[in-house]
This record gives C-alpha cells, structure tokens and sequence, in this order.
C-alpha cells in the first residue's frame, strides 16, 4: 500500500482520549479491518448481542455513519386475537437499543412468525420516549389468528422529521375535541341534523368511544357462536324443493352473492337431504338480498 505520512491524533472513543499514530494512504484496493491495532493492546470488546463497544469499563453503544444508533426489535406485547379481515392496534416494546429520544419508523420484519402466519404489519412513525409502542397489524385470511407475547413483530429506526413529508388530503369532519372516523361521517352527518350545535360534540365523541362496533364494510360483519338456533322437526320426511330457473341477471347475483357468503364463511357447502329455493328481494337502497323460502 502506498503512504503518504503519518501524524500523531487524539482518538476519542466514548469518554476517553488516547494518543494514535495514523498513517494516510490509499486503502481502496486493500483489504484488513481498520482499527485492530487499536483495539487489541486496549482490550477492547464488541457485543454483537446488544451491538456495544466495552473500553475500559464503559459501554459504547455502536452508531453508523451519521451517529444514529442501529434499528432495534420490535415484539409484541400482549398476547391478541386477530380476527378474520380485522386490523388491530397492539401494545410492543423494543430490545433496548434506543436512546430513547426522536422519531423511529416500526417496520415489519422481513422474515418472522407473524409472516408466516399471514399477518401483516404496517409501518407506523412513533415516538421513542414512549415505553408501549404501537403496532398496527392486519389478517386479511378467513380465520382468526392469535399472536403471542414476545413474538417479532418488526424493527424500529431512529428518523428525523425531515424525513416526513406531509400529504395534503380531505379533513375529516370535526367538532371542538373529536374525529369522526371515515365510516361513520355519514352517520355523523345524519345523526346531527336538527340537534343543537352544543351536543354536536357529544355525538361525536359518543361514536368515536364505540367505532369498533360500526361495520366498516359489508365484509366486515362480526359473528358470534353464543347462541345456536335449532329448528325441531321432529319425525317428518325431509322436503327437498326442486331447483327453480332464474333469469341470467338474478341468477349471476344469486351467484354473486353466494360466493361472497362462502368467502367470509357466513355460509358453508351442505349436502343436507333438506333443500330450499332462494329469491332475491329489493331492499329499500335498491339493492337486492337473499330471502329463503321456508316449507313447513
């Protein structure tokens, strides 16, 4: 390698100063790990583990470049059921190695168990002083999944706010302290109409405590397995109708409709000896649902 002098530095690692003799020379086609001449006569340990520098009985957390401290695990704090088509936002906790101050961007892991079982996390700006973070994940299957205490959920990065950029869209309809989620800005918006301005608050804060139980979409329907119904039909014959021709238009929503049931498992495939036709009736909004005739 050629040089091109050396001097004398300060090298200032953590809280102590030591005195280095630094040759400078062209290392582009040289290969060799900088500073092991260092390191060796002064005992220094690197912790992999919790990425630290161990020098004379102080503990240097490991930067990069810029000075930032490397990206920490994100695990899932509580133990949540996610039900099928459903986000949930669930309470984590990073590995400590933070220092605790600044922005930090969760992102989700590119290989982990909640992966594996097909639950998506979202990418969420936080701030590091808090000691819960939150993690927004989604199932977007057809059966709900449990996900445990202390599993990956992503890693956090310190960022700069420089690193945000602000997207200008459509505020939301507000009163003095609340947000009216998008789902239910219609019903805000029916709900007040004729009611004094003074409980227009009221309502809003009242449908913000209890969104999770407004259905965001049709596919968002709960279920519940509390009470079975049960039809006694005592020693009678089965009656199986027999299929009825529809026109192509009523037949390809009965079709429509169908497979929409059996992908939210509202419904299941049956080979029960007992059979009914279906007709399709008009709502009041024009559409039109599933009505089943019933033969006693």
């Amino acid at each position: 390698m050629e040089t091109l002098g050396s001097a004398w530095l300060e090298l200032g690692v953590g809280t102590c100063i030591f005195p280095l003799e630094v040759v400078f020379g062209n290392t582009d086609q040289v290969d060799g790990l900088l500073g092991l001449d260092f390191m060796e006569p002064n005992g220094c340990i690197i912790d992999l583990k919790t990425k630290e520098l161990r020098l004379k009985g102080e503990r240097i957390k490991c930067t990069d470049a810029r000075g930032v401290s490397f990206s920490s695990r994100v695990l899932i704090g509580a133990t949540t059921r996610v039900q099928p088509g459903h986000e949930v936002i669930v309470p984590g906790y990073t590995t400590g190695l933070q220092d605790g101050t600044g922005l930090g961007l969760i992102e989700p892991a590119e290989s982990s168990e909640l992966l594996n079982k097909g639950i998506i996390v979202a990418r969420v700006v936080v701030e590091r002083t808090e000691t819960t973070l939150p993690v927004r994940v989604f199932n977007p299957g057809k059966k709900a999944c449990v996900i445990r205490r202390g599993t990956l959920a992503g890693h956090l990065t310190p960022i700069s706010g420089e690193d945000i950029e602000e997207i200008p869209g459509q505020p939301l309809p507000t009163t003095d302290n609340h947000t009216v989620p998008d789902h239910l800005v219609d019903l805000f918006e029916r709900s007040k109409r004729g009611i004094d301005k003074v409980f227009h608050d009221r309502i809003a804060k009242l449908l913000c405590e209890n969104q999770d139980i407004f259905a965001i979409s049709d596919s968002d329907i709960g279920k519940t397995g509390l009470v079975k119904h049960h039809i006694n039909t005592g020693d009678s014959l089965p009656i199986r109708q027999r299929p009825r021709r529809f026109p192509p238009k009523e037949q390809e929503e009965i079709d429509r409709q169908i497979q929409d049931m059996l992908e939210h498992d509202r419904i299941e495939p049956s080979d029960s000896p007992w059979s009914s036709n279906v007709v399709l009736v008009k709502k009041k909004t024009g559409q039109k649902g599933f009505a089943w005739i019933i033969v006693v």
